[in-house]
């Protein structure tokens, strides 16, 4: 991150996204998969900042993302059944590199919206400056 820049949001995993790797932890897989999801968990970040959308997931097979407001094609908001309940789901991000999915994110309404007022902010003050 540059000195100009500064963090607005910080996407938070939610605890919810555990519930259904709980319940097949009655089974053997299950409790692998409940492992699995607690790292990812642990080790997801994702940040907006004024400029840019960063983000990393993952702890041995690590999986980053980085990309200007300005890049940045769609954001879409996936819920299933338990996330409307529990107010989790997916957030997938397409930029003009690639597609990039974040699972079990805590308020992703929430986190799109702020994403596309950021990018309606940083595409004004982009206006701005060139016309000074």
């Amino acid at each position: 991150m540059n000195n100009d820049e500064n963090v607005i949001y910080e996407m938070k995993i939610s605890n919810f996204s555990l519930i259904p790797h709980i319940f097949l932890c009655f089974i053997v897989i299950g409790f692998c998969t409940l492992i699995f999801k607690i790292i990812e968990n642990c080790t997801t970040k994702f940040f907006i900042t004024n400029k840019k959308v960063m983000g990393k997931i993952g702890f041995i097979y690590k999986k980053t993302m980085e990309a200007p407001l300005n890049k940045i094609n769609n954001i879409n908001v996936d819920q299933s059944l338990f996330g409307k309940i529990f107010n989790y789901g997916t957030v997938v991000v397409n930029t003009s590199s690639g597609k990039f999915s974040y699972h079990g994110v805590n308020n992703p309404e929430e986190f799109r919206n702020i994403l596309m007022k950021q990018i309606d902010e940083f595409d004004e003050n982009r206006i701005k400056k060139q016309a000074t």
